[in-house]
């Protein structure tokens, strides 16, 4: 794909490139390409290159770690892992995480952080529905659906700017003070907090 077309700056629909959804996600990201001025947008959609696989794009090796280390936003409104972890994985390296209330990771970032300081915007679409009634929720059109959750985006975005480290000193910021408390994200004091004594409580009913 590198030789033949230069990607990832390029893509072409079909496999081993774009399949499924990365076939529209491609499409907005030329649109916003076409438009944008100052910032332009790459996707990257398979891992697991290399400098002796790609020695025209890397010279040294490169993996998982360096595109955490080099993400601002992780966004995490997963539909196929709702319970994953890759909504928080930039956080250790001073990134900002943007999940959703259907990600159970969620209920975790409220647990941790305290209200000084949070690396994360929680987007409730579900709230938008609040006020619908059982027969409107059980007829909602996919088409509907993707109308409230883009309205509710776009009510919140200003809210995300606003909290996202923009500058080298905010970098640097959400740095120290995730080293405060990152030693919750890791798994020793996942399962010592949480899972054990859930199994602990579930042993004694």
């Amino acid at each position: 794909m590198i030789k033949e077309y230069h990607w990832p700056f390029e893509h072409k629909v079909g496999w081993p490139d774009l399949i499924g959804y990365e076939i529209e996600i491609y499409r907005y990201v030329k649109t916003f390409n076409a438009k944008s001025k100052n910032i332009k947008a790459l996707f990257i959609n398979q891992f697991g290159f290399s400098k002796r696989k790609c020695p025209t794009l890397f010279t040294e090796d490169i993996d998982t770690r360096d595109l955490r280390v080099g993400s601002d936003i992780e966004l995490g409104m997963s539909i196929y892992e709702p319970f994953g972890i890759a909504h928080i994985e930039t956080l250790p390296f001073g990134g900002f995480s943007i999940p959703s209330t259907s990600c159970g990771v969620s209920f975790f970032l409220e647990n941790i952080f305290e209200n000084t300081f949070k690396p994360y915007f929680i987007l409730d679409f579900i709230s938008t529905g609040k006020n619908f009634s059982l027969d409107s929720i059980k007829n909602l059109t996919e088409e509907k659906r993707y109308a409230l959750e883009e309205y509710y985006i776009a009510n919140n975005i200003s809210k995300i700017f606003e909290r996202i480290p923009k500058t080298i000193k905010d970098k640097e910021r959400f740095l120290n003070e995730i080293s405060k408390v990152g030693h919750k994200l890791n798994w020793d004091y996942v399962i010592k907090t949480y899972f054990i004594p859930q199994l602990e409580s579930l042993s004694q009913e």
